[in-house]
């Protein structure tokens, strides 16, 4: 196979930067991913959905322990770039670690999208069975895809391509169906509200549920939002290298150097999608924020961590923090209160 160098052209103030940017990134992947690794594994935190959940952080945290600190060697010594072996190393480890990570974020999406809109079913859907098929398939999928380039670059790129490209997919489908869902609850709480607008004490409790009903609505079109927004920043710089090498090598339009620093800063962004990640986990899903006080022992308002009661419905839940309840309005506490879910 021929020997082809990603970043023999770079020049030295841009390897620096990354380089020494990626040591800190890695601190910073490692421990925070770690962190939700140990209160995800705690009794009272095991579910199927935190199961996917685990094999996110486990992706993640190598990213953070293995991924950067060959990313940032590389770097920082030059004699490195010109290296074939290291190169094809530390590539294998970027398709099989970053592709496990955003593999298994389409399967998180798409668990939240079963758990959301079809909370009655999601135990028979998301069996046990099927969530260990998904997380598996999350990892060979990318495991095997660089054994394509043993068949030209030419599929190897549309590999990853499909890895980058496919769970933005998932959650975009996963938010437009969610969307569609909290419409036709407000539709159906506006009409019933209606059909009881003359008995005051009913009209004003409804209006009161309602109102938090819509504020749980925009907390959880706010969390989707999010997490598509930090895949965009992360994961889209990937796909536009892989069209843009691909194209290149057909029309030769742009010089190896700018192809190169294209390259570098999309697997660096890529790679800041596992850091990414366990911030969105402590704002955006309570349980995780709250086993994070517990685990430090830290006091924060309407938590004391050295009293149990400071997890009280912090068991799992969902990443998104919602599901349907059985009339049909969107409601956050009924999610995944189940240990057995």
């Amino acid at each position: 196979m021929e020997c082809v160098l990603r970043m023999n052209h770079l020049s030295t103030p841009i390897t620096y930067i990354y380089g020494t940017l990626s040591v800190l990134a890695a601190l910073f992947a490692t421990f925070g991913n770690i962190t939700v690794l140990i209160i995800l594994w705690k009794p009272g935190y095991r579910s199927r959905s935190n199961t996917i959940l685990t094999s996110l952080a486990i992706s993640d945290t190598l990213v953070g322990a293995v991924l950067f600190p060959i990313f940032s060697i590389q770097l920082l010594y030059t004699n490195l770039l010109q290296n074939c072996a290291y190169d094809y190393m530390r590539e294998y480890i970027t398709t099989v670690t970053i592709g496990s990570s955003l593999m298994t974020l389409g399967v998180v999406s798409y668990d939240r999208y079963i758990l959301m809109t079809k909370v009655g079913k999601h135990k028979r859907i998301m069996s046990p069975r099927r969530v260990g098929i998904l997380i598996a398939l999350s990892w060979i999928f990318p495991a095997v895809s660089p054994a394509l380039r043993f068949l030209g670059k030419g599929p190897f790129l549309y590999c990853v391509i499909v890895i980058t490209l496919g769970p933005l997919i998932i959650l975009l489908f996963t938010y437009y169906r969610i969307m569609k869902c909290i419409q036709k609850s407000s539709a159906r709480i506006g009409a019933h509200g209606r059909s009881i607008s003359d008995t005051p004490d009913i009209s004003e409790n409804l209006r009161a549920s309602r109102s938090r009903n819509e504020k749980k609505n925009i907390r959880l079109a706010r969390s989707v939002s999010v997490l598509i927004l930090a895949y965009c920043v992360c994961l889209v710089p990937s796909s536009i290298w892989s069209v843009n090498d691909l194209l290149n090598d057909s029309f030769g339009y742009t010089r190896p150097q700018v192809i190169q620093n294209l390259y570098v800063f999309a697997c660096f962004a890529g790679s800041m999608n596992s850091c990414c990640n366990p911030i969105i986990y402590f704002f955006k899903q309570p349980g995780i924020r709250k086993g994070v006080y517990k685990l430090f022992n830290v006091k924060h308002a309407g938590f004391d961590s050295s009293s149990s009661r400071g997890l009280k419905g912090a068991g799992p839940k969902s990443s998104l923090d919602c599901s349907l309840s059985n009339d049909d309005v969107i409601s956050p506490d009924s999610s995944n209160n189940n240990p057995n879910n």
